[in-house]
């Protein structure tokens, strides 16, 4: 297990640090494995060895077919690009054009066609380069050349060709939402955005997003027919995780359940944190990438919750890690069945939940009210979708799939309607998930040592109310990403303001608790185009919004910190852009002019008023957009830098030589990717 653990530091260490580290990692797994394996005399030297060999080759010489070259050709109101690389998966969707993923993760919207797209293809396309770089949209079927097509038997394309063959009998469903519930089970395709968002703010989510929780379903309905035998388990397992996607988690709960299974045919003694540690140390070789994301780390805290609190708890004596993972014992009382899923569920729950809060910043306790109603719900679900696959569009299936998907349509809803079911939670303080995490080492210490399900209580308890301290925002000026649209946080002496939500689809609100706003004294809205008011209504939902300001003119004054410059109350008859709010904002040492998407006319009736003063740093207007007046716009400002809210097909080129004319460094939210740029006050 020590070499088990050593290979998986140093694949995250060689992911972390890449180049120097690489060399170390694999050296350090090699070595620690030969010494441990002669002198302690361990089967686990083989697997270790292979383990840090595949590393020093993965990670230190990449396979040049596999990379994606791109040749930047900007134009004055586009980007065009020319990317070659090879297809790692094909991604359909319900409306619009499938969503191509290549081998280093450059997504490409391409059009529909009747010759279809295998992994291990090689393409070079020409298209548009959208928001933060990316995603590439090809528009014509001309700008696609396949260079190589791979072999019809490589195992890719067989499982290409099986997922292609289940979507077409899925698609003989009438009703959109059973279709989409049974696709996500088997194939893995993403729910539809409405459906989605609603899960997620319910914490049943997890239901749909195949992982280990479905191969333990489709374990628990195979074990009655056929046991525990592993040659009769293992080929059903592994077509399910292939044609699903083998995504991380799936990947985790294979090597776990086969590891299991072959010590138990073997007869040899179970070893399963071992197991999760070898998972861990093999998804770190076959996708270093993935160490760092959010299935890893949720699938791996969720289970080892389980492996090390739940496991002590429903079974004193650890024999059989089948147990946890099956959740339903044939022949067990209600009760117990319920006893059973509701323990497995919180502590899953509490382990990823410093997880969930940091990367999604929202705690679901009714999720546990719904793995209680869902749990028993879901294996019929799956076993209806795998025999559709098979009968398809069969009445009888058809009619008992909906009536299963109605059933989870009134559970959902009736936790939306649940106070307290879901909550929106900042960005812990580093202290508090240090504790967090502490709590919940105590509490699986605890649990091994023999005691009582009550007396975890507390500790559990601590582990989730140390998540509540947030980690306040830095005092200043934080340019959101947001997509095609526009947000700045400005954190003055006075409280926060937010100028601009961005639109509904930039999420906006998950930026702001990210940074730890959780509350925002003044909402300022400089126009309501959906490009900076549409992410309103969810801010106003998901965050606490003191008050919010539309309809500012000059000399208003909303705030001490808070200046507004336009529009003047006798300028009316200007258009939406020419009438957008300019606001100064200042702290102690900093000021920030933001003018929305002022153009030429209002610009320059603006600048003739003796108006904006010198600032530090300047918002460039209408996303950089030609503008006549934007030489005296910087003439009269000086900034120290220029802040671009970035969409595809700004900013304008010309508009980009002034400001590159006036020595202004520019930072644009395409090139900030998930960061926000901060400038900070001391």
């Amino acid at each position: 297990m020590i070499s088990f653990a050593a290979a998986f530091l140093t694949c995250l260490l060689a992911q972390l640090l890449p180049g120097l580290g690489t060399g170390v990692a694999a050296i350090a797994v090699v070595t620690v494995a030969v010494v441990r394996g002669v002198l302690l005399q361990r089967p686990d030297i083989v697997a270790a060895t292979v383990a840090g060999v595949a590393l020093a080759l993965v990670r230190g010489a990449p396979d040049p077919s596999a990379s994606t070259s791109a040749a930047l050709a900007p134009g004055p109101r586009s980007l065009q690009v020319t990317i070659e690389g090879s297809v790692s998966r094909v991604l359909e969707t319900e409306r619009g054009p499938p969503l191509v993923v290549l081998s280093d993760g450059m997504q490409l919207t391409i059009p529909r066609s009747e010759d279809p797209l295998w992994p291990g293809t090689r393409i070079r396309v020409r298209g548009r380069l959208e928001a933060r770089g990316r995603r590439v949209r090809v528009t014509s079927a001309d700008s696609m050349v396949v260079l190589q097509r791979p072999s019809d038997w490589r195992p890719e394309v067989l499982c290409e060709q099986v997922r292609r063959a289940a979507r077409q009998r899925l698609a003989q469903i009438r009703d959109p939402e059973t279709r989409a519930c049974l696709t996500a089970l088997v194939l893995g395709d993403r729910l539809p955005r409405p459906l989605q968002e609603r899960l997620a703010e319910t914490g049943t989510l997890h239901l749909f997003a195949v992982s280990g929780l479905h191969l333990a379903l489709l374990l628990s309905m195979l074990r009655p027919w056929v046991g525990v035998r592993a040659r009769l388990l293992l080929p059903p397992l592994l077509l399910y995780a292939a044609v699903s996607g083998l995504r991380t988690p799936v990947a985790r709960a294979l090597v776990l359940v086969s590891g299991a299974l072959g010590a138990r045919a073997l007869r040899r003694p179970q070893r399963p944190l071992a197991q999760l540690l070898f998972a861990a140390t093999l998804i770190g070789v076959w996708r270093p990438t993935d160490l760092l994301g959010a299935g890893f780390l949720l699938s791996f805290s969720a289970y080892a919750g389980i492996l090390l609190i739940g496991v002590p708890l429903l079974d004193r004596n650890r024999k059989d890690p089948l147990r946890a993972l099956t959740l339903l014992r044939p022949g067990a009382a209600l009760m117990e069945r319920v006893r059973e899923i509701l323990v497995i569920s919180v502590v899953a729950t509490a382990a990823s939940l410093p997880v969930t809060i940091m990367l999604f910043h929202r705690a679901t306790p009714g999720a546990l009210i719904a793995s209680v109603l869902l749990t028993p719900v879901l294996p019929a679900l799956l076993g209806l979708a795998l025999l559709l696959t098979i009968v398809p569009a069969f009445p009888p299936f058809v009619i008992a799939a909906e009536a299963l998907v109605a059933a989870l349509r009134t559970v959902v809803t009736g936790l939306e309607h649940l106070p307290g079911a879901s909550m929106d939670v900042a960005r812990p303080h580093p202290i508090a998930v240090a504790l967090s995490c502490v709590a919940l080492v105590a509490l699986a210490w605890r649990a091994s040592h023999g005691q009582a399900t009550l007396a975890l209580t507390p500790w559990l308890i601590a582990a989730g109310l140390a998540l509540l301290v947030p980690a306040p925002p830095a005092d200043g000026f934080h340019l959101l990403p947001a997509g095609r649209g526009a947000a700045a946080l400005l954190v003055l002496p006075h409280g926060r303001v937010l100028v601009d939500a961005g639109p509904r689809s930039a999420r906006v609100a998950d930026r702001l608790l990210g940074a730890g706003a959780r509350e925002i004294d003044l909402l300022v809205v400089t126009h309501g185009h959906d490009d900076h008011a549409g992410g309103v209504a969810r801010v106003h939902r998901r965050l606490t919004v003191h008050r919010t300001a539309r309809r500012l003119v000059r000399g208003c004054r909303v705030h001490p910190d808070i200046d507004v410059l336009w529009p003047l109350p006798s300028a009316a008859m200007l258009d939406d852009n020419d009438h957008s709010r300019v606001v100064v904002g200042s702290t102690l040492t900093h000021r920030i002019l933001i003018p929305g998407d002022l153009e030429g006319t209002g610009l320059s009736a603006l600048l003739e008023r003796g108006d904006p003063p010198s600032c530090d740093v300047l918002v460039l207007p209408h996303h950089g957009a030609r503008n006549d007046r934007l030489v005296d716009l910087l003439l009269r400002t000086l900034p120290d830098r220029a802040w671009l809210p970035a969409r595809a097909g700004f900013p304008d080129e010309g508009s980009a030589l002034v400001v590159a004319w006036a020595g202004v460094p520019v930072t644009a939210t395409w090139a900030a990717a998930d960061e926000a740029w901060v400038v900070r006050d001391p």
